[in-house]
């Protein structure tokens, strides 16, 4: 049974840590509600910016940080909110739709991927696998949260967890961006 004192909010199990800053972030969900995704940059760009700093500040620093994250779903499971925000424009270079595995299936891996840099430029790499969407849904959500640091053999065990990144941005409905493809591939060459 799971013990309901020990809770944690997404934004916690996000939170870099100490000593270190967000290099790259990657998730995968099957339903994605645009309201959720945008806490996601707003939650680490609040790291960077002061509290009580001009609305300018905090926009470059959400924009700074979206440019890092990358989310996978599936195609036609994203959800609109009825109110906008400015703010939205900068997830449209972050959020990937993804075509059916094959017919008759759906795209439904909840997980992240982070990699987190100390200034030493050290890595520390965190998998949290979920049990539910990126959604504004109340219920609550089981998680493993695994982290470690690059070691220096390739581990055999990691090869399911590489593989399935790296067939992210060939799943696309659309071509990723450049820059964008060339930091999953990190990912995949640190897992």
């Amino acid at each position: 049974m799971l013990a309901p004192e020990n809770r944690m909010l997404l934004s916690d199990s996000l939170r870099p840590p100490e000593g270190c800053v967000l290099d790259r972030a990657l998730a995968t969900t099957f339903t994605l509600d645009l309201a959720s995704a945008l806490a996601v940059p707003l939650a680490f760009a609040a790291r960077e910016v002061e509290v009580g700093v001009d609305p300018i500040s905090t926009i470059e620093a959400v924009r700074k940080v979206s440019g890092k994250v990358d989310i996978f779903c599936q195609a036609g499971q994203v959800s609109v909110p009825t109110k906008h925000s400015a703010l939205m424009g900068f997830l449209e270079p972050m959020i990937h739709p993804v075509e059916r595995p094959r017919p008759g299936r759906l795209f439904h891996p909840k997980l992240w991927l982070l990699r987190y840099r100390r200034a030493d430029d050290a890595v520390v790499l965190r998998l949290l696998v979920m049990s539910r969407n990126l959604t504004a849904d109340q219920s609550w959500d089981a998680c493993v949260q695994l982290e470690g640091v690059i070691g220096s053999r390739i581990d055999p065990a990691n090869n399911p967890i590489a593989t399935l990144i790296e067939s992210l941005p060939g799943r696309c409905v659309a071509d990723l961006q450049q820059h964008r493809a060339d930091g999953i591939e990190s990912l995949v060459r640190d897992v």
